[in-house]
């Protein structure tokens, strides 16, 4: 009996450490973009069954504290264009809710094909149930705080066209507020107390 049961631990360890290398192997050759190609990515992937919700974006959702129940996929300088490949894997895995918080980087200069971006939430939504999804429009930058290389302008196209995929599909969606002085550290990067009321917009709370 103790044979038997020391054979089943030995396996349920060695598939615990085989699984998830096999994950990261897998990523560090599929995946298109770098920051993808990472642990995180693999635990992401592992959690997505069981995540009631799943919420996808960019350094703004990658920052805020842990939340029961929703599982934060967040990459720093996130594009559209850069979480589709991912949105896709996500999306065969879990049948859970899903949120996509993403634009204020696809207003940077240094990042801008907006038509490039459109393009890509659009498949985003076509590789999830469209029932399921909820668009959030991207917060606004900070006037007066503002990175340098964000524009205003476009991050407001950027939520025009959001709202129209919305209707065209029959997408929820969440409309952004709008931002009191210090409500950001650097014009983009929320304070807690402004990621808290992101974490409770985008989690449905």
């Amino acid at each position: 009996m103790k044979r038997v049961l020391a054979r089943l631990v030995g396996g349920v360890v060695a598939l615990a450490v085989a699984v998830p290398l096999a994950t990261y192997l897998w990523l560090a050759m599929a995946a298109p973009a770098a920051p993808l190609k990472s642990w995180q990515t693999v635990a992401h992937l592992l959690r997505a069954p069981f995540a009631p919700r799943v919420v996808i974006g960019d350094s703004r959702v990658a920052f805020l504290p842990p939340r029961p129940g929703v599982l934060l996929v967040g990459y720093d300088g996130a594009t559209m264009r850069d979480m589709e490949w991912l949105t896709g894997k996500l999306c065969r895995l879990s049948n859970a809710p899903v949120t996509f918080a993403l634009g204020v980087n696809d207003a940077r200069t240094r990042a801008h094909d907006l038509a490039g971006s459109l393009a890509a939430m659009e498949r985003m939504v076509h590789a999830c149930a469209p029932a399921r999804i909820t668009l959030a429009a991207a917060w606004p930058v900070e006037q007066g705080k503002r990175i340098a290389d964000v524009d205003p302008a476009v991050v407001d196209q950027v939520n025009r066209e959001l709202a129209l995929l919305a209707e065209r599909r029959a997408l929820r969606l969440l409309p952004a507020p709008a931002l009191a002085p210090g409500a950001t550290v650097d014009g983009v990067h929320f304070t807690p107390e402004t990621s808290q009321r992101y974490s409770d917009m985008l989690s449905g709370s």
